[in-house]
C-alpha cells in the first residue's frame, strides 16, 4: 500500500514538474518574443518618423527655394531697390497637411509602442507570480528559472526625464521646444 502511494505522489509531483517547466520556459518565450517585437516596432516608429521628417523639410526646402527664385526674378538679383512698392504678393505656402500627417504618424507610432511595452509588462508580472508563489517556487528554484532576472527579462524603454522625475517624485514640465 505504501508502495503505491509513493509511487502516486511520485507521478504527481514528476507530472508538475513537467507542467512547471513547460510553464516557466513557455513564459521565457513569449517574453523574449515581445521584447523582439518592441524592437521592431521601435525601429519601425523611427524609421517612419525619420522619413517623413526628411519629406517635410526636403519640402520646406523646395519652398524657400521657390521663393528665392520667385523674388530673384520679379526684382532682381539684389531685390527691390525703390523707396515705396504696391504689390500683392502671391508666394507658396508650406502645407500644414505635411507636420499634421507627421504629427499623427508620431502619436499612431508611440501608442503603438506602449501597447507592445505593456502587453511585455503584464506577461512579466504573470510569470512573476507564478514563479514566485508555492508551489511554483519551488519548482522554479529546482530548475533554475528564472534564467534571467525578473528586471531584465521585465526591461522597458523610457526616458531620462521620466526616471528623474520619479527619482525626484516630482512630475516636471516638459520643454516642448528643446533639442
Amino acid at each position: 500500500m505504501i508502495k503505491w502511494i509513493v509511487v502516486v505522489v511520485s507521478v504527481i509531483v514528476l507530472g508538475m514538474s513537467f507542467s512547471y517547466y513547460n510553464t516557466f520556459n513557455g513564459k521565457e518565450i513569449e517574453i523574449n518574443a515581445v521584447d523582439k517585437d518592441m524592437q521592431n516596432v521601435h525601429a519601425s516608429i523611427y524609421k517612419q518618423m525619420k522619413a517623413q521628417g526628411m519629406s517635410v523639410e526636403k519640402y520646406g526646402k523646395m519652398v524657400v527655394d521657390a521663393l528665392k527664385v520667385s523674388m530673384q526674378g520679379r526684382y532682381g538679383k539684389n531685390g527691390s531697390s525703390a523707396g515705396m512698392q504696391w504689390i500683392k504678393e502671391q508666394n507658396p505656402n508650406i502645407n500644414p497637411k505635411m507636420f499634421r500627417k507627421l504629427q499623427q504618424i508620431i502619436e499612431a507610432g508611440y501608442n503603438k509602442f506602449e501597447a507592445v511595452q505593456r502587453k511585455k509588462i503584464d506577461m512579466t508580472d504573470k510569470y512573476k507570480k507564478v514563479a514566485t508563489n508555492l508551489p511554483g517556487l519551488i519548482f522554479a528554484k529546482i530548475m533554475g528559472f528564472p534564467r534571467k532576472p525578473f528586471d531584465e527579462l521585465g526591461r522597458i524603454i523610457t526616458s531620462k526625464e521620466t526616471k528623474q522625475d520619479f527619482k525626484n517624485g516630482e512630475l516636471s514640465d516638459p520643454d516642448m521646444f528643446s533639442n
